[in-house]
């Protein structure tokens, strides 16, 4: 399910790895996009640092991006509105097993 749409845009899953040496996105793996966070997970700065990070690689405003569901657990499934689809450089989210 890495990415998927619906009527309000994207949904992407993913696993959240927080305190990573830098952000940037991993690989594929189990049906999740791994993406490491610089920020800690304290006071939903990695929430906020997720956001922010993913907005950037869409090319979207950060108020666009929301935690759908798992605030407060590794695995997210992220809401990235009014996007229809996934920029060409990004196209290796919608891969299963992209490794």
């Amino acid at each position: 399910m890495t990415l998927t749409t619906d009527a309000d845009g994207l949904l992407l899953a993913c696993k959240v790895q927080t305190r990573a040496k830098s952000t940037a996105f991993g690989v594929v793996r189990d049906g999740e996009a791994i993406v490491k966070i610089h920020a800690p997970p304290i006071d939903g700065r990695a929430n906020t640092a997720l956001c922010h990070f993913i907005a950037a690689a869409f090319g979207v405003p950060h108020s666009r991006v929301s935690v759908v569901r798992g605030a407060h657990s590794r695995h997210k499934v992220l809401r990235i509105a009014g996007v229809a689809d996934v920029p060409d450089t990004l196209q290796w989210l919608r891969a299963d097993n992209a490794d």
